[in-house]
C-alpha cells in the first residue's frame, strides 16, 4: 500500500469555493471526484446540475470577465492548485460577462457558505497540531468452545457412519 492520494469523492451537494481577488470562483454540482497524480490534485469531474461562476483573467492577472454557465457535468483541469481550464459537457449556454454587467446577486451561488478560516492545508491539520493517535489492533471475539461446532469433514468428502444420505432414507 502506498501513502499517495489517487481520488476524491464528494456525494451530494458537493461544492467547491476558491477565493479570487475580486469574488469567489466557485463550482456547484451533486456529485465530485477528485483525481491526483503524485499526490497533487489534476482533475475534478463535477457530475449532474453542473454549475459555475468562475473569475477569468488574462496572462497579466487582469480580470477578463465573469463566467457563469451551466451544464449536465464539467471537468476542470488542474495546475499548479489553480483552475487551468474547464470542459462542459451538456452545457446550457453560458456567457463569460464583463465583470460590470454581471450583476452582483448572481456572483454567489445558492448554498454558498465561505469557510476560508477552517481551511485544511495539510494532514496534520486534521489533528489541530496533536499527534496522531495510535491505532490498536482490532481482534474479533473469542468463542466458548462449547458454543462451537464439530470439526467436520470438507463439504464433498466421502460420508462417515455419522452422516445421514438420501440412499439411507429409502
Amino acid at each position: 500500500i502506498n501513502n499517495e492520494l489517487d481520488s476524491l469523492k464528494v456525494f451530494d451537494n458537493a461544492f467547491m469555493i476558491q477565493e479570487d481577488i475580486d469574488g469567489f470562483n466557485q463550482v456547484k454540482g451533486a456529485q465530485l471526484i477528485g483525481r491526483f497524480t503524485q499526490n497533487k490534485l489534476d482533475t475534478i469531474d463535477v457530475i449532474k446540475n453542473s454549475q459555475v461562476v468562475y473569475y477569468s483573467r488574462d496572462d497579466k492577472k487582469k480580470l477578463v470577465g465573469i463566467n457563469n454557465t451551466v451544464a449536465s457535468s464539467m471537468q476542470l483541469y488542474i495546475k499548479e492548485q489553480k483552475i487551468s481550464g474547464i470542459r462542459f459537457i451538456n452545457k446550457v449556454p453560458g456567457k463569460v460577462y464583463p465583470p460590470s454587467a454581471f450583476p452582483e446577486n448572481a456572483r454567489i451561488l445558492p448554498g454558498f457558505i465561505w469557510r476560508g478560516k477552517e481551511r485544511l492545508f495539510f494532514k496534520d491539520d486534521l489533528f489541530g497540531g496533536k499527534t496522531f493517535p495510535a491505532l490498536k489492533p482490532i481482534r474479533g471475539i473469542e468463542l466458548p468452545q462449547e458454543l462451537m461446532l464439530p470439526d467436520h469433514e470438507p463439504f464433498g468428502s466421502p460420508a462417515t457412519n455419522d452422516d445421514t444420505s438420501a440412499e439411507q432414507d429409502k
